[in-house]
């Protein structure tokens, strides 16, 4: 609930333009007021929840640019660098915030914080190649990069992380990553890299198949079928691509052979347990 009222009041500020133009005094205030608001409402919540304090500070970033927008005369591109910049300056310190309390007693809203940080992340870097830098089809790769970088922050929180930093939860965060690797993966595939089928299976299905054997190793179920898909789609592309109505065949009784196979493997994690 406390989420939506963010959303609203954002929602709310960004309306206010059709009564105030930027840079007008109702403007100026609506923006001081965009500006006031995760600030407020981030120090409240560090003192009750561990939760809403990094949905505020995450959401501050849209404020911010409201802030930017109705109060300056930046340009579009220049609020996204000036929103890059403080993205980053944000993850360094909720590192350093980490480091210094690797128990997450003192500050147990920071992890959470630290999460949607790298989650916004995806938003800004594809709002910088995209609208600022005009990349096209390469500005793929700056988010291959990014998924590649949060997906190896993921990893050593499941498995090098201080215990009080360790989140049960990672282990599906690791499968939402696996996921988005699937669709940015056959995108960079097919257009960045103009590619064959076979080249998606060797990146994404690769990808899969090691995810695979790294979740059946450390009992991490979600990521098992996420890895599940990652090998079986570019497969499915590769078989239609290459072999028509039969390849498709092949590829359906192949994918339930595997299905099969993997349903065992999670069957016997769930006796393990």
């Amino acid at each position: 609930m406390q989420t939506a009222g963010v959303a609203l009041l954002l929602s709310a500020y960004v309306y206010s333009e059709r009564a105030w133009s930027d840079q007008t005094l109702g403007g100026s205030v609506v923006g001081l007021f965009a500006l006031a608001t995760p600030i407020v409402l981030t120090a409240r919540a560090m003192r009750s929840s561990a939760f809403m304090p990094a949905v505020h500070m995450a959401a501050g970033l849209a404020f911010l640019a409201v802030f930017l927008d109705r109060t300056t005369s930046l340009s579009g591109d220049a609020i996204v660098w000036v929103l890059d910049l403080v993205l980053v300056g944000a993850i360094a310190v909720f590192v350093r915030v980490l480091l210094g309390d690797p128990d997450g007693q003192r500050h147990p809203w920071a992890l959470n914080a630290f999460v949607l940080a790298m989650g916004g992340g995806f938003v800004l870097v594809a709002l910088t190649v995209f609208e600022t830098l005009h990349m096209s089809e390469d500005g793929l790769l700056a988010l291959d990069a990014w998924l590649l970088l949060s997906a190896g922050v993921t990893l050593w929180g499941v498995h090098l992380a201080p215990p009080g930093l360790r989140r049960s939860w990672f282990g599906v965060l690791l499968s939402l990553e696996m996921l988005a690797w699937i669709g940015l993966g056959l995108l960079t595939v097919d257009e960045t890299f103009g590619g064959p089928p076979e080249l998606a299976i060797a990146l994404v299905g690769g990808a899969g198949v090691l995810a695979f054997v790294h979740a059946d190793r450390h009992g991490l179920r979600a990521l098992m079928a996420a890895a599940s898909l990652a090998f079986i789609v570019p497969v499915w592309w590769w078989a239609v691509e290459r072999g028509g109505a039969l390849g498709g065949i092949a590829a359906l009784v192949g994918t339930a052979v595997f299905l099969f196979w993997a349903s065992g493997r999670r069957e016997q994690l769930f006796k393990a347990e």
